[in-house]
């Protein structure tokens, strides 16, 4: 099967290895098809010489392949699970897992024990991953586990039985290559019984598609360092943009000045800038083959990978160095120099001395052409890489595990999620599965440089020619929506709820609503120690807690914008990114709180609370109105300076 495949990867389960010479010949074997193998060893039996599971990952030979088992998978489940970083599919490669689940006993403590391990090794990972196996479970019952969902992945299987009478051998792929994929199909020569063997189809161009991402200001904590405030920055500008009116300038203005507070206390820059979005690949992060990798590690093994390369330049002799390897030679010198630059400030801060020390140690021993001091300098680098890769894994795995529960141990009773679990797991606007839309929702969004339009109609025509039902659903112009097609359809869905369309009447003269009093510093200060640390931030990124720290000028002029707000019956233009509507309940139509807002409305929503207005927050969109709490009564942003007079909506 191996000498007559096509495919790029090969997920295989059940190998039935138990001893490390029989691996041996058999990843021997692997290459000489072609095939670069990641094998584990099946569990020891009764059975002389064939043992229970054993999983493997094959790449083509000619790319890379890495076995991640061991760093990911515990001894105990290593027969069941094995997993690999392949380079290829998309920009950076990806991960691939193969898993194989004991059969005849569905969703028992030991396949959750199993699929517990699994679930935290992909959440462990960076970058896009697929699972393929015998799940020995049809997919239906793992999709109400809920499974797919707590990985952040989906299920594509087909239609037709792959094992006898029923479906058990599918695949679950990460979310973020879900639109990438093309179909699944079964295979009827593979060569196995009773199995059959089942193919991914997904298209190369994956990265093409973009989604928008918000780019925050830099994070303001709930829990910040203690000790005495330097002098605050004068608040004469922000005073007197509130005097004149001018809310829009008047709020970015004091957020400027916040942030500065804030920045003398932390030490670190925290300077205000407005949220904006920017387009990045659907793919989401570049997958990583060395687990626990983080931004610092892969640093140092940029500068050890440079290093290595001028210590096999040198070793030529300089005499013999053609030109364009000269010029390598001192490009890789000069980007040692400033390979601290791709940190964060934070880091940058701490690590560029000591990168810089580094360099200028690679600098001398160029010069002296040492290749003993150069391979000295490599493995200091790939030392440092790998100790900090090291403390990330463990650090992000435990994490894991105790945020989604994991068991530790077959016979352990499969525990319920944490609360930090759906924090990151499930997000708070839910799980949402890509929907099935007009392609012309796909069309309409933006893509990143890559294949025209008539060279992707003309791929998929050519993929859609060899599977007779997904010809006539595109025929039909219905497929599968993209990320960002999904989210503006699901926009769109809350928007009928919402009757964005509906025309709202704002009255026209004098408003008889009375003016709420002044909050006071005090007021705003309670507020603030309301929130738990940990609450989620919004745009602003801020901290609700941060506030308290706040000097006594600062937290008046954030009550002059509230009664600011308040009088001209619409929020800043910079706190535009969140809707407030009025849900309707059982009893009345009352507000409802959901997503992120941004701080300044957190918290004048605990203060006014008990008034006569109660603005509600949902979802990060475009648009602003105000709500009430009592009678039902609601209205839109007007451009008028009035607050309009509900019994007038219409």
């Amino acid at each position: 099967m191996l000498a007559r495949s096509q495919a790029d990867v090969i997920l295989l389960q059940e190998s039935r290895l138990q001893r490390a010479d029989r691996l041996m010949v058999a990843e021997r074997s692997a290459l000489a098809n072609g095939w670069k193998p990641a094998l584990t060893l099946a569990h020891a039996t009764a059975t002389a010489h064939l043992g229970s599971g054993g999983c493997c990952v094959l790449r083509k030979r000619g790319a890379g392949l890495r076995n991640t088992t061991e760093a990911y998978i515990t001894e105990q489940h290593r027969h069941r699970v094995c997993l690999g970083w392949a380079d290829g599919v998309v920009k950076g490669g990806m991960h691939f897992a193969s898993v194989y689940l004991r059969d005849s006993e569905g969703l028992t403590p030991a396949n959750m024990a199993i699929l517990d391990e699994l679930a935290v090794a992909l959440r462990s990972l960076k970058g896009p991953w697929i699972v393929g196996g015998d799940w020995n479970i049809p997919p239906e019952v793992l999709a109400a586990a809920r499974w797919p969902e707590t990985v952040g992945g989906k299920i594509f299987a087909t239609g037709l039985p792959t094992c006898n009478e029923s479906t058990y051998d599918f695949f679950v792929v990460h979310h973020s290559l879900a639109h990438a994929v093309v179909g699944v199909q079964r295979l009827e020569d593979g060569g196995f019984t009773p199995h059959w063997a089942t193919r991914l189809l997904l298209r190369g161009d994956a990265r093409r598609y973009a989604v928008r991402k918000l780019c925050k200001p830099p994070l303001v904590p709930g829990a910040l360092p203690v000790g005495p405030q330097l002098r605050p920055p004068s608040y004469d500008e922000v005073r007197r943009l509130v005097d004149e009116g001018a809310a829009d300038q008047a709020m970015v203005a004091w957020y400027a000045n916040a942030r500065l507070e804030w920045t003398a206390l932390v030490g670190t820059d925290l300077r205000h800038f407005s949220p904006r979005f920017k387009w990045l690949p659907a793919a989401g992060a570049i997958a990583k083959p060395w687990s626990g990798s983080t931004a610092l590690s892969v640093m140092w093994r940029v500068l050890a990978r440079r290093a290595d390369e001028i210590g096999r330049l040198l070793e030529k002799g300089v005499s013999h160095l053609r030109p364009s390897q000269i010029k390598v030679l001192i490009q890789h010198l000069a980007a040692a120099t400033t390979a601290a630059g791709t940190l964060c400030n934070s880091q940058r801060a701490e690590v560029e001395p000591v990168v810089r020390t580094w360099a200028a140690s690679l600098h001398a021993a160029t010069c002296r052409c040492s290749p003993r001091w150069i391979t000295s300098l490599t493995f200091v680098a790939n030392t440092k890489a790998k100790l900090l890769e090291e403390w990330a894994h463990r650090a992000r795995v435990r994490q894991w595990r105790v945020a989604l529960g994991a068991s530790t141990a077959a016979q352990d009773l499969a525990k319920a999620p944490t609360k930090l679990a759906y924090r990151w797991v499930k997000g708070l606007a839910g799980w949402q599965q890509s929907p099935i839309g007009d392609a012309a929702a796909n069309d309409e969004v933006p893509a990143l440089e890559g294949m025209a339009c008539e060279e992707e109609e003309a791929y998929l025509d050519e993929a859609f020619a060899h599977n007779p039902a997904e010809a006539a659903v595109r025929g039909k112009r219905l497929m599968p929506l993209s990320d960002q097609a999904a989210v503006e359809a699901e926009a769109d869905k809350w928007g009928a709820l919402w009757q964005e369309a509906r025309q709202y009447r704002a009255m026209q003269g004098e408003c008889r609503l009375p003016l709420l009093r002044l909050l006071a510093p005090r007021a705003i200060r309670d507020a603030a120690a309301s929130f738990p640390v940990g609450t989620g931030l919004g745009a602003d990124n801020i901290a609700p807690r941060a506030v308290m720290r706040l000097s006594e000028e600062a937290l008046v002029l954030l009550a002059l914008l509230f009664a600011l707000f308040e009088q001209a019956g619409s929020w800043a233009a910079v706190l535009d990114l969140v809707l407030i509507v009025l849900l309707p309940k059982s009893d009345a139509c009352q507000p409802c709180t959901e997503g992120l807002a941004w701080v300044p409305r957190e918290l004048r929503g605990k203060r006014r609370s008990r008034r006569s207005w109660l603005p509600c927050s949902v979802g990060i969109m475009c648009r602003l109105c105000w709500t009430w709490s009592r009678h039902s009564r609601r209205s839109r942003t007007t451009s008028s300076s009035r607050l309009p007079w509900p019994r007038d909506i219409a």
